[in-house]
């Protein structure tokens, strides 16, 4: 919230000028302006949804008054299945929360009222239609992780940084094509890659597929001329 206000003082022209410049920073435009207002107003709403005591809220408690659930009840139960993630420590370290609630919205939206809210998220975080992976956050606890292992059980090992950058990407990328709301799954691959990455021919391995991938031309199938 505070570096999304100092970005629209930025834009505003409100901050002292750089000493050592001539000229202060050009001024923004209107869309610009407007944009930033909307995220600062986006950011501070969705912190407010994350510290409230939301209790519980199921589907049948938008249509008890009526029998009708809404186009405005549905995205007010989105709000809620936000602020149910961003409330859970390993949930918004798993899942994109913006990105959950979105698509819980579309497939209310989609199902309907009569869809049950346990069995949509079922769908979209623990089975193969799973989306929304928090892969950056994944990576990061994975590396922080694997250097506490490091650091007591590797102590004089000199490859702790590129084995760890190895298991994060890994885990990452493995967590993102099938991401499931599960701390022993988790587990699991931070364990697999761990091991997997500690060995530095299975680093060099990856590299030299890397460097391979990377020198051959996108869209272009080589093949010997008859």
């Amino acid at each position: 919230m505070i570096r999304t206000l100092s970005l629209l003082l930025l834009l505003l022209g409100l901050m002292a000028p750089t000493a050592g410049f001539a000229q202060s920073a050009p001024r923004a435009s209107l869309e610009e302006l407007e944009a930033a207002k909307a995220r600062a107003a986006e950011e501070a709403y969705e912190k407010e949804l994350a510290g409230r005591d939301l209790g519980y809220r199921d589907s049948i408690d938008y249509t008890i008054d009526d029998g009708v659930m809404t186009k405005e009840e549905m995205r007010q139960e989105a709000e809620y299945i936000f602020g149910l993630c961003a409330n859970n420590a390993f949930q918004k370290s798993t899942f994109d929360c913006r990105c959950l609630s979105g698509a819980f919205l579309a497939e209310r939206e989609r199902l309907g009222p009569s869809a049950m809210q346990f069995d949509i998220m079922q769908k979209l975080t623990n089975s193969e239609h799973a989306k929304c992976a928090n892969t950056a956050s994944v990576a990061g606890n994975t590396y922080s992780m694997c250097m506490e292992y490091n650091k007591y059980f590797r102590e004089l090992a000199r490859d702790g940084v590129e084995m760890c950058t190895c298991a994060a990407n890994k885990t990452a990328a493995e967590f993102g094509k099938r991401p499931v709301l599960d701390p022993s799954y988790v587990g699991m691959l931070n364990t697999r890659y761990m091991i997997y990455c500690s060995d530095p021919q299975n680093r060099a391995k990856d590299k030299a597929t890397l460097k391979a991938a990377q020198s051959q031309p996108l869209g272009l199938i080589t093949k010997k001329q008859n």
